[in-house]
C-alpha cells in the first residue's frame, strides 16, 4: 500500500519546517515574522502601486522647470544597492502641479540615485511652472505601479 500512494488520483506530498544548508555544520532552525521576512525582501526589490483611481503615490514632487517634475520617494527599508526602476505604463500617471494641470509624462527616469530616497523625473514639456509644487496619481482605474529593484 505505501508504494502505490503516489500513482493514486489528487496525491500531494506537503513538506513544512524545511531548512536547507551549505556545509556539513547545521544551525538553529530560523523563526522569521512575515513582517520581518517582507523588510529582508525589501531591500532587493519594492514596487509601490496606486490601488485605484485619483490615488496619489506616496512620495513628495517639485517642478525644477516647466519640462516636468521630480518626485523623491521614501522606501521602506534602505535596498542594498542603488535600485533601478520599471513602471507599469506612462498613461498610467498623472502629474498635478500647483496650477492643477494633469498631464501625463513622456518619459520617466531615475535622477538621482539613493539607496533609500531616490528620485524620479517625470518629462513634459512646457508644462508647468518652474518652482511649483507637484504630486503623482494615477489618471484611470488601472493600476498602475513604479518597481525598485536592486536584485544581485
Amino acid at each position: 500500500m505505501a508504494d502505490t500512494w503516489l500513482t493514486a488520483g489528487a496525491s500531494t506530498f506537503d513538506v513544512t519546517g524545511l531548512q536547507l544548508e551549505v556545509g556539513s555544520q547545521a544551525t538553529a532552525f530560523e523563526h522569521r515574522s512575515f513582517a520581518e521576512e517582507e523588510r529582508l525582501c525589501q531591500r532587493y526589490y519594492f514596487r509601490q502601486s496606486a490601488e485605484h483611481q485619483y490615488m496619489r503615490y506616496d512620495c513628495n514632487g517639485q517642478c525644477p522647470s516647466a519640462n516636468g517634475a521630480q518626485f523623491v520617494f521614501s522606501l521602506p527599508v534602505k535596498m542594498r544597492a542603488i535600485p533601478t526602476i520599471g513602471y507599469s505604463q506612462l498613461s498610467d500617471f498623472y502629474i498635478y502641479a500647483s496650477n492643477l494641470q494633469a498631464k501625463t509624462p513622456t518619459n520617466i527616469t531615475l535622477s538621482a540615485g539613493s539607496t533609500k530616497s531616490p528620485m524620479l523625473s517625470f518629462e513634459k514639456s512646457s508644462t508647468f511652472s518652474a518652482g511649483a509644487g507637484a504630486h503623482l496619481t494615477v489618471p484611470n482605474s488601472n493600476q498602475g505601479y513604479i518597481a525598485f529593484n536592486a536584485e544581485l
